[in-house]
């Protein structure tokens, strides 16, 4: 299971097996403000961003059509999903955002020791590299 970022919205209203991000640019995006997925979008020059308070509220809106599409990344909407829909198979990916989740952010405190912050950044690319974050993840959507 990837960590990639995808739009997903409605198969109802988008009926094209796939679309590129730019075609999915006037629609109206849900995405948690202030979030990293909001900050990249609004550096993407995303304009119809939709400030949403929780992942929960993604899908609610969604479904009541307050909004066309939402970003999330694969394992994150393959836990969400199941937890917040009925029917999980009327939303789909409709396009990759391109950019992984493990290149988003990666938040510590500004007050944190530089030595600790360079080890806990070695050893979490060392888990991406190796394919261990990804892996581990999976396991935890494969329970819910």
């Amino acid at each position: 299971m990837s960590l990639d970022y995808h739009f997903y919205g409605l198969k109802a209203l988008y009926p094209k097996e796939k679309y590129t991000p730019d075609e999915l640019r006037d629609a109206r995006i849900g995405t948690i403000l202030g979030s990293a997925t909001y900050q990249h979008l609004l550096a993407e020059n995303y304009e119809n961003l939709y400030a949403i308070a929780s992942p929960k509220l993604d899908f609610e809106k969604l479904l009541s059509k307050r909004i066309d599409i939402f970003p999330a990344n694969e394992l994150s909407f393959a836990i969400s999903c199941p937890q917040f829909v009925k029917d999980c198979d009327q939303i789909r990916s409709l396009a990759s955002i391109g950019i992984p989740a493990t290149e988003l952010y990666f938040a510590m405190s500004q007050s944190s020791n530089p030595e600790l912050v360079k080890k806990i950044q070695t050893a979490y690319q060392t888990l991406i590299e190796e394919q261990r974050l990804a892996d581990e993840l999976s396991q935890i959507a494969n329970i819910h």
